[in-house]
Formats: C-alpha cells, structure tokens, sequence
C-alpha cells in the first residue's frame, strides 16, 4: 500500500532530482517570469507514470496517464485553490474520485535555457486535465506585489519567479524563487 503521510517526506530533495524554489527575491526582478504558485502535491512525469519529489510512483487512475507524453515534465497535482487537504485525501484513498484533479505543469526538465522549456512544453499535445501554468515577464517589483496580491485575492498561495534564460537545475537555486509574504509558508508536503 502506498505510504502517505508527511512525516516520511522530511528530506524529499536531499537525493535532487528536481529543482526547489527559495525565498530570497531578487532586489529587481525586472525581466524575471512569473507564475501561481500552486498549493498541491509536487509531481514528476517521468514520461510514463508521476512520480513524488523522491522518486516514489503517486498512484493516479489509469485514465490520468493516458494521452500524456513521452517525456519528463514537472509540476503539481492541483484541486483549486484551498484544496490541499482534499486533494491529499484522494491521493490517499483508494477508489477516490480524481475529477476535480488537475495537472499545472510548470517546467520540462533538460538543459535548455527556461523560455525554450517553456516553448517545448506549450507545443505538447496534453490531455485535458493538465494545464500549462501560464507565465508572466515581470515588469518590476511593483508588478511582482500586484502579481502575488492578485493570486492570493483568488485564494492562491503566492507567486513563483525564474529568472530569464535559467538552466533547469535539482535542488534549491536562486533562478527560481517562491513569493509567499502574503500567506504562512508551511512547505509542507503530502506524499512520497
């Protein structure tokens, strides 16, 4: 049966793997990308099922691999905004209905620079259910506070920014920073 509780999550990014985001913002972000900041479960396709931040397999449907591509894509498993709770009793229940699930697919893990990832991820032919978080160039640090308090408005957590031309690297790094001042940063994690 598949183990799912937090305090087996403590210490997911010591092995890499994926990129972590810090939360010391740049004093110009100015050219930077933003995006939500989902409030999910971190996800992996590794191209042929997810995968938590350790390697571990989340065990989704069936229907929720079908159709997704032959490639590595990083991002979140998300039920809307306040949902974390619920999405994490789905993932724990067996037999649990997935419907209101989505996949916010963020990043494309390769050695490209970050605006071609993100090229290479919005020409994936993807299923329905999993969306491309849509980024934004960010114009300023007045552009960054209005950006996060518009999200956290929607009831999201906050924003993430990369900088432009970033390399995808494991582990946490200054290209890619978690914009949460808004709200509580618990960090915490549901599955692995």
């Amino acid at each position: 049966m598949f183990n799912f509780t937090l305090a087996n999550l403590a210490g997911i990014w010591r092995n890499g793997g994926m990129k972590l985001a810090t939360t010391l913002i740049p004093d110009d972000p100015t050219g930077w990308w933003m995006s939500e900041k989902f409030d999910g479960v971190r996800a992996i396709w590794d191209g042929s099922r997810f995968i938590t931040r350790n390697g571990h397999p989340i065990p989704v449907p069936a229907h929720m691999t079908e159709g997704m591509p032959d490639c590595r894509i990083d991002g979140e498993l998300w039920a809307g905004p306040g949902s974390f709770d619920k999405l994490v009793s789905v993932i724990q229940s067996p037999g649990a209905d997935w419907g209101d699930v989505l996949y916010m697919a963020f990043d494309q893990p390769s050695p490209k620079p970050f605006e071609e990832r993100q090229a290479d991820l919005a020409a994936l032919d993807l299923p329905l259910w999993v969306n491309v978080a849509r980024q934004t160039r960010c114009l300023g640090k007045q552009h960054l506070n209005a950006f996060e308090r518009d999200v956290v408005a929607r009831g999201g957590e906050g924003a993430v920014i990369v900088a432009p031309g970033s390399k995808y690297r494991p582990g946490r790094s200054d290209v890619m920073v978690k914009v949460k001042r808004l709200v509580a940063d618990l960090d915490r994690s549901c599955c692995d």
